[in-house]
């Protein structure tokens, strides 16, 4: 029988790879260091390296001259800051170095395209950017080139570089990156860091939990000094940032939703149902009459605790029609569909749609695959909510059925035969006068 792993020691595993890959990125911090450049653009603050990169003065001075060149073109880019005076008074040379770069034919045959080197590229495309307000032909000039037909991505990582560069510079999205074209480690924590960074999008949206393992496996697996610097900068943050985003998944489960759903009831304690007469300047009172005010509380109290919850999600077309669900969950793969009955007649025609919907919702898409019910019963009819709970539970994929109860404010019989408290305070006042005067009368 093989036993099962033992999760200290794969997070010992983790962390010690971690560790390695971290090590390999801290090799090239040092100043000017155009790898541990493109490390720090990726990690920043990630990893507590305390980073040694930005040019001397020393660098400035020897350098000023020299921004024609793509190498401390591509340096200065990844360094110049509005916050620092050093960097920004080489604006007019890094203004001449662009200009004379963009007058090169980077095409020629047997000329190294700087743009295969896509720590070059990116410094080169920061350099145009900080330089963008005086001179916007350099950015216009580097997004032509990178889309140029003649242009030819050595690999996928460099392709997905490539991508990149254009967005942070031109604003152009990136094309939709699929996971199946993801061979290497280093695509994958590529496509990893651009997607979390938002500057790209999966073609598929249940790729993101297979590429978020495909890191975390190659973080746990890889030798660390066998990588580039660049490399390893990129694993370490997608190694970073999907533990951190797996802990939130492991602790926000499917029976998190379902404990969040259950408190409903409890929630609506403080719901607001002021007495007119107690209350005669502007009394606030919520009524919930139809399914939309329930699910306008639904979106409030799962949108506090659920990050990725989406509104009506759009599936794909069934039949004639297209559907479309209350509420939805990605990262859990989980579907929330709303009732509201009306009156106690109404939970078989409720159990007859919520099947036909789990049908409708679950079998042309990949993205769910599981159905969570909420019903909102006003009558308080509990009597038929086992029975309905029961029967709907029976159906394929649907994972939970919760039923809840408006608050007492809310029930028809409190609504019309509470007292008001002004009513109560005057009738127990003449209460206590009527007996005052009987005790009077009887000489007592």
């Amino acid at each position: 029988m093989t036993e099962p792993a033992d999760p200290n020691a794969a997070s010992a595993s983790l962390g010690g790879q971690l560790a390695a890959l971290l090590r390999r990125v801290n090799s090239g911090n040092t100043p000017g260091d155009l790898d541990g450049l493109f490390a720090q653009h990726v990690l920043g603050n990630r990893g507590g390296l305390t980073w040694n990169l930005g040019p001397s003065r020393a660098w400035l001075d020897e350098h000023t001259y020299q921004l024609d060149e793509v190498g401390p073109l591509a340096t200065i880019g990844y360094a110049i800051s509005p916050s620092d005076p050093d960097t920004t008074a080489m604006a007019p040379a890094v203004v001449s170095g662009l200009q004379r770069l963009m007058q090169r034919d980077h095409f020629r045959a047997g000329r190294l395209n700087f743009m295969h080197d896509m720590r070059v590229l990116l410094g080169v495309g920061l350099a145009a950017k900080a330089v963008q307000g005086g001179m916007p032909e350099g950015v216009a000039w580097l997004a032509a080139m990178l889309q140029d037909t003649r242009l030819k991505p050595t690999d996928s990582l460099h392709d997905l570089a490539q991508q990149y560069v254009l967005a942070i510079t031109a604003a152009i999205t990136p094309r939709p990156i699929s996971s199946s074209s993801l061979a290497s480690d280093g695509d994958k924590a590529m496509a990893y860091w651009m997607v979390t960074t938002g500057l790209a999008e999966l073609s598929d949206r249940d790729d993101m939990r297979s590429l978020q393992l495909g890191v975390l496996h190659a973080a746990a697996m890889v030798d660390a000094a066998a990588l580039t610097i660049p490399e390893a900068a990129l694993l370490a943050f997608s190694a970073i940032h999907a533990t951190v985003t797996s802990i939130d998944q492991l602790v926000l489960s499917k029976t998190h939703l379902s404990l969040v759903l259950n408190r409903f009831e409890s929630a609506m304690l403080r719901w607001r149902w002021d007495d007119p007469v107690d209350r005669v300047r502007e009394p606030v009172q919520w009524p919930i009459p139809r399914e939309e005010e329930v699910q306008a509380i639904l979106w409030l109290i799962l949108r506090s605790v659920f990050d990725d919850l989406i509104d009506e999600d759009t599936l794909p077309r069934f039949g004639h029609g297209s559907t479309r669900a209350d509420f939805a969950i990605p990262s859990l793969k989980v579907l929330i569909e709303a009732k509201y009955v009306h009156n106690r007649s109404e939970f078989k025609k409720v159990e007859h749609e919520v099947m036909v919907d789990s049908i409708a919702y679950l079998k042309r898409t990949d993205l769910y695959r599981e159905l969570v019910v909420f019903i909102y019963d006003s009558t308080s009819s509990v009597e038929h909510h086992e029975l309905t709970r029961r029967t709907l539970l029976q159906v394929d994929h649907i994972s939970d059925v919760i039923i809840v109860c408006p608050p007492g404010v809310l029930t028809p019989a409190a609504v019309q035969t509470r007292p008001s408290t002004g009513r109560r305070r005057r009738q127990t006042r003449q209460t206590d006068t009527d007996t005052q005067n009987a005790v009077i009368d009887s000489g007592l």
